[in-house]
């Protein structure tokens, strides 16, 4: 003897209702990010502040990877002859993050100040009064 009006559970239905959910909850998000538009920037700016050196550790990975890829195959193993798959692998990244810093920090480490950039420098500096000058230290 079965009921007429029984649950019968279907799997096509709760697929139907699940899908249904997670439209109507996306549909929320959306509008309380459009209508709370204040409150959603300051979000996307914290999550943005603490991912960004994240972000940048990925995009330098992603940039310098070509160069460990030519290192690791050319230099170490054909050239050098390393055997050790390991020890190539990381020599090559060793060298590469070497030379990319290298590169990168070299115009920095050899520019100096000319006498007219400091002469410039020292000039925009307030002295304070009763401070000593150069020329008062004499």
């Amino acid at each position: 003897m079965q009921k007429k009006n029984q649950f019968k559970a279907d799997s096509r239905y709760f697929t139907i209702s699940i899908y249904t959910i997670l439209t109507v909850l996306v549909i929320c998000i959306i509008a309380r990010a459009v209508f709370f538009w204040d409150s959603t920037l300051s979000v996307i700016n914290n999550l943005l502040a603490t991912m960004s050196p994240f972000l940048i550790g990925i995009l330098i990975a992603f940039l310098i990877n070509p160069l460990v890829s030519w290192m690791h195959h050319t230099v170490f193993e054909k050239w050098l002859y390393v055997k050790n798959n390991v020890l190539a692998h990381l020599l090559a990244i060793t060298f590469s993050y070497v030379l990319v810093t290298h590169t990168l920090a070299q115009p920095s480490l050899s520019s100096t100040p000319s006498k007219p950039k400091a002469a410039a420098l020292r000039s925009s500096v307030p002295t304070l009064p009763g401070s000593c000058t150069r020329s008062s230290a004499r």
